[in-house]
């Protein structure tokens, strides 16, 4: 390394803010879909049955606030931080994979596609943020 952390401190400063703010979008969505359940499931096309609502607010409200509390404590503590950012890639990625595949076989909603483009834009940010690091500690080594 050449002894200067400009490169390192930009690079893993930006990918916290990222995970930031992913973590803010997981964590009022999944507020939203525990407050506003029958709203949020219409848009998404669900229609509950009888205690359908419990699954529902437990994995749409439930697990998006974990989700995003995960990636917040992550931001906050080096040691969880690289395990946090690597598993919400991971999983990003997933997300529209699915989408894809589920639209073309079931079809869409404005909102389903809306859901795609930031699930798409999360992932492709995460994925730019992990090479522009990969990058930087190149050229840090370089110089």
């Amino acid at each position: 390394m050449n002894g200067n952390p400009t490169f390192w401190t930009f690079s893993n400063t930006m990918n916290k803010l990222l995970l930031l703010i992913v973590g803010l979008i997981y964590t009022i969505l999944g507020v939203w879909c525990t407050l506003l359940p029958e709203k949020t499931a219409s848009a998404l096309g669900f229609v509950f049955h009888g205690s359908g609502i419990v699954e529902y607010v437990v994995v749409y409200g439930g697990l998006e606030i974990g989700l995003g509390a995960a990636m917040i404590i992550g931001v906050f503590n080096s040691r969880y931080f690289p395990g946090v950012f690597f598993m919400t890639t991971v999983f990003s990625g997933i997300l529209p994979i699915f989408r894809i595949a589920m639209i073309v076989v079931h079809g869409s909603t404005t909102t389903l596609l809306a859901l795609l483009g930031v699930e798409s834009l999360i992932v492709i940010s995460l994925l730019v943020s992990v090479v522009f690091q990969k990058k930087e500690q190149i050229f840090s080594r370089e110089g």
